[in-house]
């Protein structure tokens, strides 16, 4: 599966990238720095939904995730970048229905060096492919038991990982500018995890260690500033 997804979005990216580039128009900003802030939905293919939602009888995710990004313009085509993203997911699910190995804690702050590549643009319109390095540090913990006592949870079993994780990621990010100064943009990425700090837990089988896949969706809302010479 991880392999299949980097197959995709790579092809995705970079397919035809000078036939495609070539046909395209000038756009009507020549800024070289833009400053991003941003909102993002993550799934880990840990059979969590995509879109978390707050605590009902029927959906009991709650998580949230926001950012910033620094990018700079290096000629027509090319940019590198910096951003930096915090997320927070608590699953409020009751422990006496929740099942072995499911994450019910995680929080991370995901710092990213970033190199993007325009490979379309006409009037205010704007794709890029990208690809970075990801250093994600935080915590995780995965639900394993629990104790009753008179018909109350008392007691709960909890596996811990610590994140301190290096991956690799690309992506798409498709950007609608508005005047010289400002645009919309999202994005769509895969990032997969190729070192992480720790490991499965071999005494639990239902311990699925932590996560290695990771796909983003981003939208936000941009600065652009500095005229390209």
């Amino acid at each position: 599966m991880r392999n299949i997804f980097v197959i995709l979005i790579t092809s995705l990216c970079f397919l035809s990238n000078e036939i495609v580039y070539g046909q395209s128009k000038e756009l009507s900003h020549e800024n070289r720095n833009s400053i991003k802030l941003n909102t993002t939905f993550y799934n880990f293919f840990d059979g969590g939904p995509f879109i978390q939602t707050n605590y009902t009888s029927e959906a009991h995710w709650l998580s949230n995730s926001y950012g910033a990004e620094y990018s700079r313009k290096v000629d027509s085509k090319n940019y590198w970048g910096v951003s930096l993203d915090y997320y927070v997911f608590q699953n409020w699910k009751p422990y006496n229905i929740m099942e072995r190995g499911t994450y019910d804690y995680r929080y991370f702050i995901d710092s990213r060096g970033i190199y993007q590549r325009s490979i379309y643009a006409k009037n205010n319109f704007e794709l890029f492919a990208d690809a970075s390095i990801s250093l994600r540090i935080g915590h995780e913990s995965v639900f394993g038991a629990y104790g009753m006592i008179n018909d109350t949870v008392a007691e709960v079993f909890v596996l811990s990982k610590t994140l301190f994780d290096f991956g690799l990621s690309f992506g798409i990010k498709p950007q609608l500018y508005l005047g010289k100064h400002f645009h919309f943009f999202s994005s769509l990425d895969y990032t997969c995890y190729a070192y992480t700090f720790d490991s499965k837990d071999q005494n639990y089988s239902w311990d699925r260690g932590p996560t290695w896949n990771m796909i983003r969706l981003t939208f936000g809302i941009g600065i652009n500033f500095g005229v390209l010479k």
